[in-house]
Formats: C-alpha cells, sequence, structure tokens
C-alpha cells in the first residue's frame, strides 16, 4: 500500500466556545442490551456456483409489505426514543440551526444577458430560483418549491436556461427521489408552460440554439398508467416547447446492445449533438450526430466505440473536438479529434498525462485531519474517520456545515484517500474495484491505525463514517475489525454485494467496481467481504447508528434493512445497534433544511455519547 498523509492545520477560531473533552460517560450513556423488535429470520438459500447461502432478511426486499413496514416502524420508534434522550442532542440542532440560517446564493447560470440562480435566507426548507438582469442586484423570484409541499419534501433538482435566456427548463425532486419530472418557465412573463415532462432521470436537458425545445433522455413506459421502467435503456427525444410530452419527436436510441444508455448535448455552435453512452462506470463511448434546425442530418458518426477508456467531452471550436480521456494515459490526458478525419492515429494530445492526474480540483490525494486550533495536540481525543474508495471519485478539501458543528464541539475529522477513488487517477481507481475492493477496506484499515499510532485517537474514541459507496466501506471494516473503533455509521449503504444489482438497470451498472455475483471468480470477492453475509452472531461489534432512507430508490433501502437486522441479531454485547429510516427524502439529494439539521444532530449526539465528546451544559 502507497501511504499518503498529510497534516493540515486548520485554523477554526471558536473563542465564544471552551470545550474540553470529558464531561459526558461514554458508552454506558445509552444503553444496555437493548430489546430490539422481532425480525423473523427465514430459511431463503441460494446457491451460488456450488456454494449454498442463507438469506434469512429476504422478506425486507418487499419494502412495502405490511411485515417490513411494521418492522420500519418499530425500529424507528426505538431509535427516535433512544436518541431524542441523548444529552447532546439539543446542542448540535441549535448549533446546526445557527450554521445553516444564514443567506446564501448559488452560481449563476448566464445567457441572453439573463442570471438564474439558487437563493436562500437561511430559513427556508428549500433554495428558491431567482433571475436577474443585473448581477448587483438580487432581481426578482422565479420559483419556490417552499409553496408546493407543507412539509419542504420537494426541491429543484435540474435548471437549465436558453440560450436566448427567455425560457427556463428546469426540474422538481418529489422526498429527494432520483425520478424527476421536468417543466418550462417562459421567463418574460413568469408563466409556467402547461406541459410536464415525466420519465427522466440521471438526465439534464440540451436546449436547441433557438429556444424552441431541447433534448433529453427518459426512460419508456411501463405499461402502468403514469410509470416508467427504468430497468431498460433509455433514449433521447426532442421536445418542443408548448407541446405535450406524447408528441415530443423521437431521436435516437442503442439497438445493438442491451444496457447502454445515450444522453445527448449539443453543440455550442448548434450543428452536432454529441451522444455520450454509458453502460457502467469503467469505460464509456461517444457518437456524433449533425444537426440541420434541431433535426438529424446524416449517419451517426461512432467517434468512440472501443470501450476502451472514458471520455469526457469538454466541448468544439468548429470540427475539432475536446476530451479528457484515460485512453493510454491511467491519469487522463486531454486531445482533439476531428470527425471527419476518424481513426487512432489523429487524436492528437493537447495536453499529456502528468504525474498528478487531471481533476477539476487544483489539489490532489492527501488524508486531511482537521481540528479546532485550540485543541490539545499531545493527548488522542473523540475522531470521526470519513472515506469512500470507489467509482474514481476523488474526495477533496471543501466547506461543510455539518462538519463545522462537530469540530466546534471539540471533536477531530479526517478524510483517508482510498485506493478505488480518483485522486491519483484510473489505475488508483482500478486497484480499487473487482476483485481487488479488499484494497479499499485495507487502505481505511491502515488510515484508522494511523490515527491511532499519532496519537490523534485511540480504538475507545474512533468513529467511522461513510455513505453510499462509502456505506459499504464502514461495514465491511466494522465486520473485518470490530476491536478498531468505538463506533460506526454506514449510511443509505450497498450492504448485500450478492444481490445489490437485483433492485434497478441503474443498481447493476455499478458491476463495473464491484462485479457480479452471477460471476464465479467475482462471487467468491464479494461473498468474502459482503457485510450482511459476513456476520459473526456472538461478536461485540461497535456501537452503530445505521442511516437509510424508505424513499431511496438509487441505493435500495432493504441494503440496510438488512444489515441492521443481522447486526441486531449477531451482536455480542452491550453496545447499541440502532437504524435511523427517513421516509420523505431520498439518497441524499432534495432533502430540507429541518431534516439535514434533525439527520445530523442525531449523527453527532450518536458519536459524542459513544466516544466521549464533552459538551458544554
Amino acid at each position: 500500500m502507497r501511504c499518503f498523509v498529510t497534516l493540515v492545520s486548520a485554523c477554526v477560531a471558536m473563542a465564544a466556545l471552551q470545550m474540553s473533552c470529558s464531561g459526558l460517560p461514554g458508552k454506558d450513556n445509552i444503553a444496555s442490551l437493548l430489546d430490539y423488535p422481532p425480525a423473523r429470520r427465514s430459511d431463503q438459500v441460494d446457491d451460488y456456483h456450488g456454494t449454498r447461502v442463507a438469506d434469512p432478511y429476504r422478506w425486507l426486499e418487499a419494502l412495502s409489505s405490511p411485515q417490513t413496514q411494521r418492522w420500519v416502524q418499530a425500529e424507528n420508534s426505538l431509535t427516535r426514543s433512544r436518541l431524542s434522550a441523548l444529552p447532546g442532542r439539543e446542542f448540535f440542532a441549535a448549533r446546526l440551526r445557527t450554521l445553516i440560517e444564514h443567506e446564501h446564493f448559488g452560481v449563476p447560470q448566464a445567457q441572453g444577458g439573463r442570471y438564474v440562480y439558487t437563493y436562500n435566507t437561511g430559513q427556508l426548507e428549500q433554495d428558491q430560483l431567482w433571475e436577474t438582469t443585473d448581477p448587483a442586484q438580487r432581481g426578482r423570484l422565479l420559483l419556490d418549491p417552499n409553496r408546493l409541499a407543507a412539509d419542504g419534501s420537494v426541491s429543484i433538482g435540474d435548471f437549465e436556461l436558453s440560450r436566448d435566456g427567455r425560457r427556463l427548463a428546469y426540474s422538481l425532486s418529489d422526498s429527494g427521489s432520483d425520478w424527476r419530472n421536468w417543466r418550462i418557465l417562459d421567463i418574460g412573463t413568469g408563466e409556467v408552460c402547461p406541459e410536464r415532462l415525466d420519465g427522466i432521470k440521471f438526465s439534464g436537458v440540451s436546449w436547441a440554439p433557438d429556444g424552441h425545445g431541447f433534448f433529453y433522455s427518459r426512460y419508456p413506459s411501463s405499461g402502468v398508467s403514469g410509470g416508467y421502467d427504468d430497468t431498460r435503456q433509455v433514449s433521447i427525444w426532442f421536445h418542443e416547447t408548448g407541446a405535450a410530452q406524447s408528441s415530443d419527436r423521437f431521436v435516437f436510441a442503442i439497438d445493438d446492445h442491451p444496457t447502454r444508455n445515450p444522453y445527448g448535448r449539443v453543440t455550442d455552435d448548434g450543428r452536432y449533438l454529441v451522444i455520450s453512452l454509458f453502460d457502467r462506470y469503467a469505460s464509456n463511448g461517444v457518437y456524433l450526430m449533425r444537426l440541420e434546425n434541431s433535426r438529424p442530418a446524416g449517419p451517426v458518426m461512432r467517434l468512440f466505440d472501443d470501450w476502451d477508456a472514458q471520455y469526457e467531452f469538454l466541448g468544439n471550436i468548429a470540427d475539432r473536438f475536446f476530451f479528457k480521456t484515460t485512453k493510454d494515459a491511467p491519469r487522463g490526458r486531454i486531445i482533439v479529434v476531428r470527425p471527419d478525419r476518424p481513426g487512432p492515429d489523429v487524436r492528437q494530445s493537447v495536453v499529456p498525462q502528468r504525474t498528478e492526474a487531471i481533476d477539476s480540483a487544483s489539489l490532489l490525494g492527501e488524508s486531511l485531519i482537521v481540528r479546532r486550533k485550540a485543541m490539545p495536540t499531545d493527548r488522542p481525543g473523540p475522531t470521526v474517520l470519513y472515506g469512500y474508495g470507489g467509482f474514481n471519485i476523488s474526495l477533496l478539501p471543501r466547506y461543510s456545515i455539518s462538519r463545522m458543528a462537530w469540530l466546534e464541539a471539540g471533536g477531530t475529522y479526517a478524510v483517508a484517500n482510498l485506493r478505488g477513488g480518483g485522486e491519483y487517477g484510473e489505475a488508483w481507481h482500478e486497484a480499487g474495484t473487482k476483485l481487488n475492493k479488499q484494497h479499499v477496506f485495507d487502505d481505511f484499515i491502515a488510515a484508522a491505525e494511523w490515527l491511532i499510532d499519532n496519537d490523534y485517537t485511540n480504538p475507545s474514541q474512533l468513529a467511522v463514517w461513510g455513505a453510499s459507496n462509502g456505506g459499504l466501506l464502514v461495514g465491511a471494516v466494522t465486520i473485518q475489525r470490530p476491536d478498531l473503533f468505538a463506533a460506526t455509521i454506514p449510511a443509505v449503504g450497498v450492504m448485500d454485494m450478492l444481490r445489490y444489482h437485483t433492485s434497478s438497470a441503474n443498481a447493476r451498472q455499478w458491476s463495473s467496481d464491484y462485479g457480479l455475483s452471477e460471476n464465479p471468480d467475482e462471487f467468491r470477492a464479494l461473498y468474502a467481504y459482503s457485510p450482511v453475509h459476513n456476520l459473526r452472531r456472538g461478536v461485540c461489534y461497535p456501537a452503530t447508528l445505521v442511516m437509510a432512507d424508505a424513499n431511496d430508490d438509487r441505493v435500495a433501502p432493504w441494503n440496510s434493512y438488512k444489515y441492521a437486522a443481522a447486526m441486531q441479531y449477531a451482536q455480542g454485547c452491550n453496545r447499541p445497534v440502532l437504524i435511523r429510516i427517513e421516509t420523505r427524502t431520498g439518497h441524499g439529494s432534495g432533502a430540507s433544511t429541518s431534516k439535514i439539521v434533525n439527520e445530523y444532530a442525531d449523527q453527532w449526539a450518536f458519536l459524542a455519547a459513544e466516544l466521549g465528546l464533552g459538551l458544554p451544559p
């Protein structure tokens, strides 16, 4: 393993907060042996390539069944009773509200002399959309999603201003769902056009140059009234403003492969539709369609169709098209191609591969450790270690209100850059995928041991936290090294590695990082670390707060349900195993201000109690 550790001294000046690391009792503050809700263990057994694997909580995959719903309600009742009684909960809730309640502006989109941006007074559940012709003036309100749902559960997803600045396409998400319905607003009149576009997930829109319509990708109808089938491929359509979605014009679909999904983007000059083909995360294809008046004008050109690398379209100058690619450059390079001169020999490097990976940020590849400036450095303290380690995603320094509440209270926060991420390019990413996935867990464990060896913390004061793929990370290291951590927060995690891909076509796309249990070699690797399948009855596991969202349509919540039920059954000591299940949010996006405050107040209060972090009265 390569070790990259940089100590970052964070000057967080909080002179008004004089806090020590003593005062709250530790683990016994939360629970003795808990009386968990009953969870039936069935005799379900599956055969994977000759290996019989028990799946006693398969019934929890039926999310809407009365049995599952009763279990969810009972678990939430237990968790709520425990978390609400924690002495630190109200402290963190009050501090989070103070940190969040300030005016903030989003980066504007500018077209046709207009600027459209998100705005929040700091006291609204969801951001609003505003428009101005003068960046020095606030302008006027265009859309307020807070008026669309009393509980603040409807949020603005994406928005795209037409090039003439006359119309705004925007999407709304209900309860954090990845499904988005799109509407069009006439900015001049402030009126919303009558049509509504449905069946859209993971797709933006790309306006035609004259603003009379846009390209987008949608799933086919499911055959059920108003429903769409996300187990099938998307196709590209053109919508003309003012027309019903049923009259949208078909543009393109993949007819020679069962799982590739096309998404279109109009070039700035309006002459081409660049079609990016998505099928898992390791590589992609790019096609090119000439346009005349936003209609196809000739055969589709298969610009990159070997699926040998990643190709990200950056823009074009006339017939020169620029891409960021990992082709023959695992850390990335910039190339230019001419569609009228096909062939790999004309893929000219504009920016060659360098020592550092090409990324959108300027600083790459460090482990970050942040404390308040006044924190003593001569003794260990309560520490949260965060990680992700997957899908070529880089964890880079950024400001976070939610983390600031933990730092202000006297905690230490560390972020580990792990193999599987994107900090050092494609080779670094691939070193943490499929049969090499264990490398990610090894790196995270090594980061925890480094924090302990260098006296930042100790096993009784160390917690690990991660979300989504990071939830899997936390689950795996919890099982492999339960002695190393006092508490864990696996959030919306992928926890059943033998069946994660069965929930949707999108989930199956993650197999580029994970592999599939259908493959014998990949099954053995998955089975070796799958959190649901490796819990052992009688082991004393760390105190655990599983975070799940009942409305999560990206990572199916039954992953977290099965993990929590299995850990409650297996737990061999009095450390609590709780699951907090939100019912009106999704995979993390679109949460209202109140829900964000409550979620992090619960999380930090739980960790403060488990790690012994002292808080002011």
